[in-house]
């Protein structure tokens, strides 16, 4: 699903070429969304493991880097949210939901 789910999220912004830097800012967003979106529909959510582990990371790097923690987690979701094979000791950001 993840590799289906990033080609969609590329012909999102496919053909859109930003010009100014808050552009680059928003292309990066409607990806993301497009790719939460698509995962959502295949019946994929945040993985409650990946917040628990993703909690302290980001407490300590909102210390370091003097941001909210509410940036702090975003910036760790954006990465960890394009990663789909499994890491060690670190928990997949997407989870099959039960239904």
């Amino acid at each position: 699903m993840g590799d289906e789910c990033t080609g969609i999220s590329e012909k999102a912004i496919m053909g859109m070429t930003p010009v100014v830097e808050f552009q680059k800012l928003e292309l990066l967003s409607r990806k993301a969304n497009v790719l939460k979106n698509c995962m959502a529909d295949r019946g994929f959510r945040e993985d409650p493991a990946w917040r628990k582990y993703a909690q302290p990371l980001a407490t300590a790097n909102a210390s370091e880097q003097n941001i909210s923690y509410d940036e702090a987690i975003e910036n760790i979701r954006k990465v960890d949210m394009w990663v789909f094979k499994k890491q060690p000791q670190r928990p997949l950001y997407w989870v099959a939901s039960k239904n």
